[in-house]
This record gives structure tokens, sequence and C-alpha cells, in this order.
């Protein structure tokens, strides 16, 4: 669901919304523990722990929802024309109005969704012995999750197709890196 909801909501808001509203995933992940009573908020580290989750959350607002002028950072002689045509490319977001609420809403789900799933994993890790053999069975289903889903939102098998490009390389990143980042715990120790 968190990937689901992720893409289907970058497609319709901006990366800029996707990258700032994916940010709270500690914010959401410390109020769901709390309000579970997993995590403690009493004494100066709880207040500490809710200033940081208010800091967190008021950050990534003010970045979603800044309209003002482009915030330069240092001038550069690269070309940046990927940048350029991406920043046409989220201004037309922006200025998507109904599609755009409905991307920053699926985000928001995307991050709920994983706050959730840490919780459930820190439940399940205190009673099953391997965490590796979870995870990877977790991951399986997820894999068939995903496959249904999106066979079921784009049918033709063209459409699939992976050549040696940006999809490939982006498709193998995502599955190799970016989702295996619980495997990679300091802590965990192989049995």
């Amino acid at each position: 669901m968190h990937q689901v909801f992720y893409f289907v909501g970058l497609k319709y808001s901006s990366a800029t919304v996707a990258s700032a509203l994916n940010n709270t995933l500690p914010a959401v992940t410390f109020v769901l523990a709390a309000a579970l009573n997993m995590e403690p908020v009493a004494g100066v580290a709880g207040r500490a722990k809710m200033a940081g989750t208010v800091l967190c959350v008021v950050g990534s607002m003010v970045m979603t929802f800044y309209s003002g002028p482009v915030v330069r950072t240092m001038d550069s002689s690269i070309s940046w024309l990927y940048v350029q045509r991406t920043m046409a490319t989220e201004a037309a977001a922006d200025a998507g109005g109904q599609a755009a609420i409905l991307g920053a809403v699926l985000v928001i789900a995307s991050t709920g969704t994983l706050a959730v799933w840490f919780i459930i994993q820190k439940k399940l890790s205190k009673s099953f012995a391997s965490p590796f053999t979870s995870t990877a069975l977790i991951a399986l289903m997820a894999s068939f999750q995903c496959a249904i889903i999106g066979v079921a939102a784009e049918p033709r098998l063209s459409s699939w197709a992976l050549g040696l490009d940006i999809r490939l390389i982006g498709s193998l990143y995502v599955g190799l890196v970016n989702e295996s980042f619980p495997l990679f715990k300091p802590g965990i120790k192989m049995t």
C-alpha cells in the first residue's frame, strides 16, 4: 500500500510535495507509537520528541505549501535543463487544483501506511525469532499485491517492458536499495 499510494500520489502532485510530505514519516510514526503507548512522552525526553515532531511537520508543511519565488542556492556553470523541465512540470502540477490535493493526500496515506508497518514490525520482531525471514515474507506478499494492482491498472504487456534505460535503473534502485533499508539496520544480528 505504501508504494502504490506514494507513486500514485507522486503522479498527481509533484516531486517537491511528495518529498516534503514523505519527510513527515518520523513524526507520523512517533505520533502513532505514542498513541499506542509504545513510546514514552513524559519527561524532558518526551517533550523534546514532541517538539521535534511539531518542527518536522511544520517544516514539511512550509515546503509543501510555499508558493513564493523560487529559492535559489548557488549559481553554477552546469546546465540544469533537467531541473528546469522538472520545475515546469511541478508548476503545472501545482496549478492542477483537485488532482494536486488528491496527490498530497495519497502521499500522506503512504506515509501513514509505512508508519503502521514500522509499528507492526516492532511488535513482530519481539515474538518472531528471525527478522530477515519475516521481512522477506512480507516483501514477497507486497510484491504479489503490487503485481495484482499493477496488472489491474495497466493490463497492456508492452507497458511492462523494461529497456536498458532509466526505467530499469530506477526499478533496480527502488527494489534493491530503497526498499531493503530495514534489512541493513545497525544492531540486527544475523542468525
